[in-house]
């Protein structure tokens, strides 16, 4: 395919490049000016080299960077060419002054752990996250426990592609969703440093060389991973066991919030982030704005049957019904661990570790033989639906899942409350019989 031709040199005519190949500046008085457009793992790469000859080199051909667009633009670029060009007729090699600017540069800013730099980075953007897990896990698991002991103390600027993968070795097999977690985080935390002046533009970002991890990591098979649930003829005898727990013990712990999420089908987070303002009792419903839903496009509401209008009124009582519904010690957010604690009472292994034998979970996942989490139970109710002659969009609206056929994507969007009220009515009916006698 032959290159666009450029009718200008302007930031609006380079943006729209795609092709790959080498553009040069011929709409202005600099001489040399080239962008060299790469194609890549991470996309296009638009990279700004000035192309020069130094007297009494016999012609011979030299090049260096003037960054990459469009963090540098074309007057930019234009005018470090002026400048270089300028040197080199009073016999300045580009480059020496090139090394000599970083040197002043290196003279005159402070050095830059990877933990600080972490740390300045988490402090201006973690309030800005909508994924409450992410933001609990950042610093306090995928840096502390797995960042900071291998790269913490180096210089950001120093960090190179072998420090990267000391860092991602030890867990790439055994946990490597998280470890390709950790890997966008130092990715991001290494832009933030080139952003504020702490490493160099030049120097390719260690964590989005994925062409060469690959060869240096271990191949995993990628296989989806489903959340453990809760097979739904087990439910009406985990239901009662719930209850039992919930007689022994008060309603700040976590079995009255994984009641809630028993019966409602909402996803863990929108749970853990419930707040009164998102709860219309008139009405019974639970209205999660879009900002909170899965991709954050659409408002969606949950019915609430009466038991869940019971727990929420207890809650009221509790909380006076301001900030956070459901809360943990001192009135803040509940963490998801206070549902796994329970979840993990009722399976009867609380304290007890996967590797003793003594392991024997009460309730697990059928397939795959692990023990249930708290989120899985959304999965039971669509199971219990589809298998009990509901529609499938009926079933795909109950827990606001909208993957897959544009239509079924569309009717879920539109709630369909009355049916999907229901639903969750004849479910409850089906864990507690004798509830609703």
């Amino acid at each position: 395919m032959t290159k666009p031709i450029l009718k200008d040199f302007s930031h609006k005519a380079i943006a729209a490049i795609r092709e790959p190949g080498d553009y040069r500046d011929k709409f202005s008085d600099v001489v040399g000016l080239l962008l060299r457009v790469k194609l890549g793992a991470e996309g296009v790469r638009k990279q700004w080299l000035y192309l020069y000859t130094l007297p009494g080199s016999n012609g011979k051909r030299e090049s260096i960077s003037l960054g990459t667009f469009p963090a540098v633009g074309v007057a930019e670029a234009r005018e470090a060419v002026r400048e270089y060009a300028k040197g080199i007729r009073q016999g300045i090699n580009p480059k020496t002054k090139k090394d000599q600017e970083r040197d002043e540069i290196a003279r005159n800013v402070q050095r830059q752990t990877f933990r600080h730099v972490a740390k300045d980075y988490w402090n201006t953007h973690n309030k800005s996250w909508k994924n409450e897990k992410v933001r609990a896990q950042w610093i306090d698991s995928w840096m502390e426990n797995y960042t900071f002991p291998h790269i913490g103390t180096l210089d950001v600027a120093d960090i190179r592609l072998s420090d990267v993968v000391k860092v991602l070795k030890p867990i790439w097999i055994e946990k490597h969703a998280t470890a390709r977690k950790i890997n966008q985080a130092m990715g991001s935390v290494l832009e933030y440093a080139v952003a504020k002046g702490w490493r160099d533009e030049d120097i390719v970002n260690p964590s989005k060389q994925k062409e060469r991890l690959i060869h240096l990591l271990a191949r995993v098979k990628h296989v989806k991973d489903h959340m453990p649930s809760l097979h739904y003829e087990d439910g009406p005898k985990f239901y009662r066991d719930l209850k039992q727990h919930l007689l022994r013990t008060d309603s700040t712990g976590g079995y009255l919030s994984l009641e809630f999420l028993v019966l409602t089908g909402l996803r863990t987070d929108n749970l853990l982030t419930l707040e009164w303002d998102e709860i219309d009792l008139k009405k019974k419903l639970v209205n999660v704005p879009a900002r909170k839903m899965k991709g954050g496009t659409k408002d969606f509401s949950y019915p609430l049957i009466d038991r869940c209008i019971e727990i929420l009124k207890l809650r009221k009582q509790i909380t006076g019904g301001k900030g956070f519904v459901f809360t943990g010690r001192k009135d803040e957010q509940m963490s998801s661990g206070a549902m796994l604690e329970a979840v993990k009472v009722i399976c009867g292994v609380k304290g007890i570790k996967r590797t003793d034998p003594k392991y024997k979970p009460k309730y697990t996942d059928r397939q795959s033989g692990r023990r249930i989490v708290p989120h899985g139970f959304r999965s039971t109710i669509f199971s219990w639906a589809e298998d009990h002659g509901y529609k499938l969009e009926d079933c795909e609206a109950i827990i606001a899942h909208t993957k897959g056929d544009q239509n079924l994507a569309a009717y879920a969007r539109g709630n369909k409350l009355k049916i999907r009220r229901e639903i969750m009515e004849a479910y409850y009916s089906y864990l507690c019989p004798a509830c609703s006698n």
